[in-house]
């Protein structure tokens, strides 16, 4: 897998990536639950975002509807 990312295309061939290859067991699982609780993190502010934008853009078309 490490193989294919490295000959992975990237905008204007920058290839800007660094990979870490984890084998201890324990640190996987502290990786996993630290990625688990951003994704939750992530989800709960775009559902934020996202509702703050439709009622911006409901007022936006209410007022061009005028």
């Amino acid at each position: 897998m490490v193989d294919a990312g490295i000959r992975a295309p990237s905008g204007s061939n920058r290839q800007g990536w660094k990979f870490i290859v984890v084998t201890d067991p324990e640190i996987k699982n502290q990786l996993g639950d630290s990625i688990e609780r951003l994704g939750i993190f992530m989800l709960k502010n775009f559902m934020e975002v996202l509702q703050t934008w439709e009622h911006l853009m409901s007022l936006m078309m209410k007022r061009l509807s005028k």
